[in-house]
């Protein structure tokens, strides 16, 4: 008896579309590898829109973290559209390696009178080994912090495995009040991007087409007579 309670009320879509969620987010973590280098990953993020606007009309904050090192570079921007970072990116970091290589250049020239410079090999031998030593201590302690998260947000965390075919309610991300809709649907999973993302299309609206992650999706059951 208690299964057949158990599948009619899972099986409701009205239920499933009003009722809230009492537990967490489906959807278990998937820490990204850690980089083995400086400057081989890096993370991009906006803050803003920031008011009032600056003299020269920007209002966004763009910011590059590498995973590493933890090094910051920030740019502030106009707008946060998908174009604008990798111009602004591009732009930073030809800046950036045109400080280092003009600052290199300053040691290489042929120097003064009163300046004598010597290239020790046994000193740059240990230079690199230092700096192999640091990346390596910083790539087990980004492993070691991924693991621990990992294991906090995996906790009593579903991770519901979606196919392709499956039908399914999305979250409504509009702006809502108390008794209404929680989810929306029903749409059916054409294409999986990744194990976290797809494309869904709309049971009733063949032509309306959504890409969603796994934290936004609530299967549809069917029910058992």
């Amino acid at each position: 008896m208690y299964q057949d309670i158990n599948n009619y009320i899972k099986s409701c879509i009205l239920c499933a579309q009003f009722n809230p969620r009492c537990q967490k987010p489906p959807g278990t973590l998937k820490p990204i590898k850690s980089p083995d280098g400086v400057w081989q990953l890096v993370s991009m993020d906006f803050h803003g829109p920031i008011n009032p606007t600056s003299q020269c009309g920007n209002k966004y904050i763009i910011s590059f973290t590498d995973i590493l090192s933890k090094f910051v570079v920030t740019k502030a921007g106009r707008d946060n559209t998908a174009h604008y970072p990798i111009y602004i990116k591009l732009i930073g970091m030809i800046n950036y390696y045109s400080l280092y290589l003009t600052t290199i250049l300053q040691f290489t020239r042929q120097p003064n009178t009163n300046v004598t410079l010597s290239y020790d090999t046994e000193h740059m031998k240990k230079l690199n080994k230092f700096l192999s030593n640091l990346n390596e201590q910083a790539k087990c302690n980004i492993i070691k912090h991924h693991q621990q998260y990992r294991q906090h947000y995996n906790r009593n965390r579903s991770n519901p495995l979606d196919n392709i075919g499956d039908l399914v309610l999305v979250k409504t991300l509009n702006i809502r009040y108390k008794f209404d809709l929680r989810y929306e649907g029903s749409y059916r999973i054409i294409k999986k991007i990744t194990d976290k993302t797809f494309i869904i299309q709309h049971v009733k609206k063949p032509t309306s087409y959504r890409q969603v992650t796994t934290d936004m999706l609530l299967p549809i059951f069917e029910r058992i007579y």
